[in-house]
């Protein structure tokens, strides 16, 4: 999965992902719009096939995340190699339930849609949480 669909995503605020956690979209993607703007939750796209369907004007894209708790100025280099010394030394990735749906059109300026209040309602790329779905803890740093 995270070839395909992956993303890094590095917080700095961990309000953000107890709504992440709750799959709750309206408030992550509408209420915190700034939060995505100014450094405290950003993402890395890694997945080529996300990359590809990228191209596809509308197309409404969620990616596979690995999170990592962060400050705003620690280097996506230094979270990129520690992610990839985990990975490498098989601490990270044994399971596909490790990764976060993030619904990529829901960041400011990802989808042309989403700047309209109707969208963050309504889009079909928010999916409700699962019944007993529970998301491991996001990865400090240093990891």
């Amino acid at each position: 999965h995270f070839d395909e669909a992956g993303v890094i995503v590095r917080v700095a605020d961990p309000s953000l992902l107890v709504l992440w956690d709750a799959h709750d979209w309206y408030e992550l993607f509408w209420r915190e719009r700034a939060a995505w703007q100014d450094g405290r939750i950003d993402v890395a796209v890694f997945g080529h096939a996300l990359l590809e369907h990228a191209l596809t004007p509308g197309k409404l894209l969620v990616g596979k995340a690995l999170v990592v708790a962060a400050d705003r100025a620690t280097a996506w280099e230094s979270i990129v190699a520690a992610l990839a010394e985990r990975i490498a030394f098989g601490e990270l990735l044994r399971d596909p339930l490790e990764l976060r749906p993030l619904p990529l059109s829901g960041i400011p300026g990802w989808h042309p849609d989403n700047g309209e209040e109707a969208f963050h309602h309504e889009a079909p790329c928010y999916q409700p949480l699962r019944a007993g779905r529970r998301y491991p803890v996001a990865l400090a740093l240093p990891i």
